[in-house]
């Protein structure tokens, strides 16, 4: 009889125990490529909020239109490359709280809503931002046109719309709050 018959072989427990931690391995590195955090990123996020918001507290020195600007540049770069759900959680996990922090010590109290609205904004103006502006490109490859000009005209086009933020941060009754 010519057929050949599979036989199971059986590993030792080092060698399963090796290739299961090598999995591990190779999963949670997948996770982080894909944006996925592994466990205790709740702690990561608390460090990085901690270190942002002393990164803009120092600069700030407590001037709050310094505060806002720094977070609006912060935000834009943060939200780059991203889709508008994951900007979103980005940018008001790390962002939001820094405003709402940094403000109240300064002396302005502003509604969580507002906070949100403001660096989701800037989050989202990444979009047509150059260098990674992904609408901009999108919108070159649609009208056959040079993605890193089509980003800079974008971008000139939506800096006439930077003060609404702004406003929404010293007059909340804008957004009916």
């Amino acid at each position: 009889s010519g057929v050949k018959t599979h036989r199971p072989t059986i590993q030792s427990p080092g060698k399963a125990r090796m290739s299961h931690n090598k999995g591990r391995e190779l999963a949670i590195a997948f996770m982080m490529l894909r944006g996925v955090p592994p466990r205790g990123s709740a702690a990561l996020r608390a460090v990085a909020h901690q270190v942002i918001g002393q990164v803009v507290e120092v600069i700030a020195g407590g001037n709050i239109w310094i505060l806002l600007i720094l977070v609006a540049v912060m935000s834009l770069i943060l939200g780059m490359g991203l889709p508008t759900t994951a900007n979103y959680i980005v940018v008001s996990s790390l962002m939001a709280g820094v405003v709402v922090e940094l403000g109240a010590q300064s002396g302005l109290i502003v509604p969580l809503i507002a906070v949100h609205l403001f660096v989701f904004y800037f989050g989202i103006m990444a979009d047509v931002t150059p260098p990674v502006g992904l609408a901009s490109f999108a919108a070159a490859a649609v009208s056959g046109g040079d993605p890193i000009k089509t980003g800079f005209t974008a971008f000139f086009y939506s800096l006439r719309t930077v003060a609404l933020p702004f406003l929404f941060i010293f007059n909340p009754t804008l957004i009916l709050y």
